[in-house]
Parts: C-alpha cells; sequence; structure tokens
C-alpha cells in the first residue's frame, strides 16, 4: 500500500465514523435538566400544554432479568419539576391544557395487559383501570372533560376496544369495538359529545361518547 492510498483509507475511514457518531448522537433523547445535577431522557420528545404552562415527559426503563422496568413520568409547572411517577413501563401519554396527564402504562411481562391511568396536577391517580389487553393510544379533551384509550387486540371482551372516561365523575361512559385501529385522533368535542378519529385504514370516523357511530359531522 503506497502512502496516498494509505492517507486516502484512513481519510474516508475518519469521514465515517464521524457519520456514524453523529448518527447515534442524534439519535439519543436530547437530555432534560430538573435538578442541579440531575437529567432526564425524554422518551417520545415530551408533550407540552398548549399555552406551555405544563408539560409531560417520560424518561424509558431499561431491561433487568428480562423485564422492562423503571420507566418515570415527570411534570413541570413553568419548568419545575411538580411531580415524579415510577412506572414499569409507559407506553403512552399525554396532556390536557390545565395539566391532566392520562397515560398507558404496563407490566412489561409477555402477557396481553394494561393500565389506564389519569393522573393530577399534584400526582393523584384518580383514575387507575387494568385491562386485558395492550394498551395503544391514549388521548384527553383540552378541558380535562373526556379521556380516550384504544386497546389492542386480544382474546378477551377487552380487546379492540375504544373506552371514554368521564374524568370528573372517573367512571366508564362507554366501551365499544373499534372499526379499525387509530391512526390519530382528530377531535374530542364535549360540546357536542363527539370523538372523531382517523383509523389505518384512512376513514376519518366519528362517534358519540355513547359509542353509536354518526355520519360525518
Amino acid at each position: 500500500m503506497t502512502f496516498s492510498t494509505l492517507i486516502i483509507a484512513l481519510l474516508v475511514l475518519t469521514i465515517s465514523t464521524y457519520f456514524v457518531l453523529n448518527m447515534l448522537k442524534n439519535s439519543k433523547p436530547k437530555p432534560v435538566q430538573y435538578s442541579n445535577d440531575e437529567y432526564i431522557y425524554p422518551l417520545g420528545g415530551g408533550k407540552k400544554t398548549r399555552n406551555s404552562l405544563y408539560s409531560v415527559v417520560c424518561e424509558d426503563g431499561f431491561y433487568n432479568y428480562d423485564v422492562w422496568q423503571d420507566a418515570k413520568l415527570f411534570l413541570f409547572k413553568e419548568n419545575r419539576l411538580v411531580y415524579q411517577i415510577n412506572f414499569r413501563q409507559v407506553d403512552e401519554y399525554t396532556i390536557s391544557d390545565d395539566g391532566i396527564v392520562v397515560c398507558c402504562a404496563s407490566d412489561a411481562t409477555n402477557e396481553l395487559g394494561g393500565q389506564m391511568i389519569i393522573i393530577t396536577t399534584d400526582g393523584k391517580k384518580i383514575f387507575d383501570k387494568k385491562v386485558s389487553a395492550n394498551l395503544v393510544c391514549c388521548d384527553i379533551s383540552k378541558d380535562s372533560e373526556i379521556a380516550i384509550f384504544e386497546t389492542a387486540s386480544s382474546e378477551t371482551d377487552d380487546g379492540d376496544c375504544i373506552y371514554i372516561i368521564d374524568v370528573k365523575s372517573r367512571t366508564v361512559v362507554s366501551k365499544f369495538e373499534k372499526p379499525a385501529q387509530i391512526r390519530r385522533i382528530s377531535k374530542i368535542d364535549t360540546v357536542l359529545n363527539v370523538l372523531s378519529f382517523k383509523g389505518e385504514d384512512r376513514i376519518l370516523y366519528h362517534f358519540d361518547f355513547r359509542g353509536n357511530e354518526l355520519p360525518n359531522v
């Protein structure tokens, strides 16, 4: 190998290493500082309220003896930590405008199942319901009146369903079979009592809060 060939090979190796390291760096969540010397690495980048008063972030857990554990959910108000709640695993989460958090938690085992959880701004779980199906989606109306949870396929009656929760009364308003997997929730209208979402089949669906499908609204 000539000297010039060696130089070219080293240059190619250096450039390749730079791009690989840069990709790895960008693939990691950006840390959020919540005390003088502690940081969290939020799963999914976190969610903020429209007025930016509250934000919720979740730090992913890790495997320990083949069991996923130690996921952490944090609520911030004006960039100050309000609470931290530990779970084994958090699959999805979001927040209303006044800081009410809904999340899909699970035991991180091989068995199907999950927990539908609603948390107030002081860290109190006001709704915590276990189901025998994995949870894949959750949302809450901007005014914190109605929460939505979606389950995946299961051999039990809990599978392939949409749950509508009245947050104030902490009760299940309705549970009905979904026509398609939710791709995106478009609207939770607490005035007209209508849930609108686009399915994975690209169809826009409308349901009232009792689970009755509606024509286009």
